[in-house]
């Protein structure tokens, strides 16, 4: 596989982000063993990678610490550097959440073509999701009209080919978010939802079983790549 994969971690002994990206990482191995994999965490994580903490380097290929300059929680750093992947990372990739169980080759994606891949989100077009209005209350604060998009996308895996077009999405994504900053919202995918409206809908809808959302995947269940769990609890594990 030549696709690297991707994971983003912003973590402290506090927290189980750590031992989520962990958990991924090792079902990731187990059906990809030759994947190259990156880990991308900020200065803060990367000191607290001693101990047991430290073992998770054995299972990544290239670890690249990225330095805040100011005090930064771990929520903005974590999306802050997710959302300016494309600085950090060489070659086409895969970004995969930290809270994802991977349960199948994922060496297909070295067929993808298209610039910039993700999932619905909910499996399903916004004008059907039951959260529509909520995604709408979440994306009131961005100067763009909310109601003329017709994909809302997941930000929990997504696929990137190393290319201008994909160059030029992860930078809007990124001043968009540092937009959405300004309004103290946080969350990614609202600028992410901006981003894609603004360049036209350049994202490429891929199958649902590259990222099964366990509230709404039911129909990608039998043949899924991803899936997702929540905390420390797996909802499922890979069949015999």
């Amino acid at each position: 596989m030549k696709t690297k994969i991707v994971y983003v971690l912003a973590s402290s002994q506090e927290d189980y982000f750590l031992e989520q990206c962990l958990i991924s990482l090792k079902f990731l191995r187990k059906y990809n063993p030759e994947a190259y994999v990156v880990l991308v965490c900020d200065d803060t994580t990367e000191s607290s990678l001693n101990g047991n903490r430290q073992d998770i380097k054995l299972l990544i290929n290239e670890l690249k610490s990225i330095q805040f300059e100011r005090p930064v929680n771990k929520v903005e750093r974590s999306r802050l550097m997710k959302v300016n992947l494309r600085k950090y990372v060489e070659g086409d990739f895969l970004y995969i959440d930290c809270d994802t169980i991977i349960v199948n080759d994922l060496s297909e994606i070295d067929n993808f073509t298209f610039s910039i891949g993700a999932v619905l989100d909910g499996h399903q077009p916004l004008k059907s999701h039951p959260m529509r209005s909520y995604f709408k209350k979440q994306n009131q604060h961005l100067n763009y009209n909310f109601d003329e998009v017709l994909s809302y996308y997941s930000g929990g895996v997504m696929y990137s080919k190393d290319d201008e077009s994909s160059h030029d999405f992860y930078a809007h994504w990124y001043n968009n978010y540092l937009e959405s900053l300004k309004s103290g919202v946080k969350l990614d995918e609202p600028p992410l939802a901006k981003t894609n409206e603004e360049l036209g809908g350049i994202i490429c809808e891929m199958n649902g079983i590259w990222n099964c959302q366990i509230r709404f995947g039911a129909l990608y269940l039998e043949e899924f790549y991803k899936l997702k769990y929540c905390s420390t609890v797996v909802y499922m594990v890979p069949r015999a």
